[in-house]
């Protein structure tokens, strides 16, 4: 009867297994990688390039 109440009163907990789980968050889209890249990654890296061959021109 102890035994019982013990593992009944140990509530039963069925966590997800990370944060974006847990959030609804399932993935990103293949064809959204193209679009992070060339609006967000190549802008910035081409700003950089930019930036840096200013500077060694001034």
């Amino acid at each position: 009867m102890l035994v019982r109440l013990v593992s009944n009163s140990q509530p039963q907990v069925n966590s997800p297994s990370s944060a974006s789980q847990s959030a609804g968050i399932t993935g990103m889209s293949h064809c959204t990688w193209p679009f992070i890249f060339f609006l967000v990654v190549l802008p910035c890296h081409l700003l950089y390039a930019f930036l840096f061959v200013y500077l060694l021109i001034i």
